[in-house]
């Protein structure tokens, strides 16, 4: 198993790697001895169980993100979301092994379809590039590779979104007041 430990960057943008060392030093210093290890013993618990849900679902969790942070009482939190197809990347069990002897991709539920079609189409993420309109395609092979993992997991098909920015902002608004007048 192999952790790579990030940190945001310095433009609030992408994450940097960062060595063991490194991130151990810059962790413990700002949380006290040994919350690294604290961190990193979690990171690995998580994914061996992660992936063990997820292969009783036909599913291979292939590498994941977790990110943690600290609470004012100095306790470990794991935070955002976990184990999706938006931080993870999830191939089919099923087919995976014709494809890899094939020399195929495998069957992916995760935004690495989104990433190889970019970058097929020149976009380097680079500042003062332009994103490419997406084919409607590649947006249609996203969408299954959010509900179909959540499918297989759930036995439920993911509720439909709506586009509408009004409809969405709505529906955020009706889930806010629910949430604090329970």
């Amino acid at each position: 198993m192999v952790i790579t430990p990030t940190t945001r960057g310095e433009d609030g943008g992408h994450d940097e790697e960062l060595t063991s060392e490194e991130a151990r030093r810059i962790v413990d210093y700002k949380f006290g001895y040994g919350m690294y290890n604290k961190a990193e013993k979690a990171a690995v618990e998580l994914f061996k169980r992660g992936s063990r849900f997820h292969r009783k679902r036909g599913l291979i969790l292939v590498d994941t993100k977790f990110e943690f942070g600290v609470d004012e009482d100095g306790r470990l939190l794991l935070i955002d979301e976990l184990l999706t197809s938006d931080s993870s990347r999830i191939w089919l069990n099923e087919t995976y092994q014709q494809r890899f002897e094939n020399g195929e991709n495998p069957d992916a539920f995760d935004k690495e379809i989104l990433r190889r079609w970019l970058a097929q189409n020149g976009f380097t993420g680079q500042e003062g590039t332009r994103v490419p309109v997406v084919d409607t395609a590649i947006i249609d092979q996203m969408s299954m590779a959010y509900q179909a993992p959540y499918a297989m997991i759930t036995g439920r098909n993911l509720p439909e979104t709506p586009t509408d920015p009004l409809a969405l902002e709505r529906d955020i608004q009706q889930a806010v007041y629910r949430y604090y007048n329970k």
